[in-house]
């Protein structure tokens, strides 16, 4: 399947690209791409093993994905809360 994700760039890109990867057993091939640099839209190409729904798969990766971004995002805070950064 390849989806056209419009409004993107190559944050969402690579950040999808490698969490479809993480599922080694469902995901055989993940690929993106930007058809033009001052477009912004990414092509997410994916390639399941036979009996996974790919959009399915995309799904659990945008929330897995949001699942990490929130706990960066509470780590990130509490180490600026206790002064764990160098200035």
């Amino acid at each position: 399947i390849t989806l056209a994700l419009f409004g993107e760039d190559h944050t969402i890109g690579n950040a999808l690209r490698w969490q479809l990867m993480q599922y080694e057993g469902e995901v055989d091939f993940c690929g993106y791409t930007m058809p033009h640099p001052s477009e912004a839209k990414v092509h997410l190409r994916v390639q399941c093993r036979e009996g996974v729904v790919a959009v399915d798969v995309v799904k659990r990766a945008l929330v897995d994905l949001r699942a990490l971004f929130q706990d960066l995002k509470g780590q990130f805070g509490e180490s600026l809360g206790r002064g764990d950064y160098e200035q």
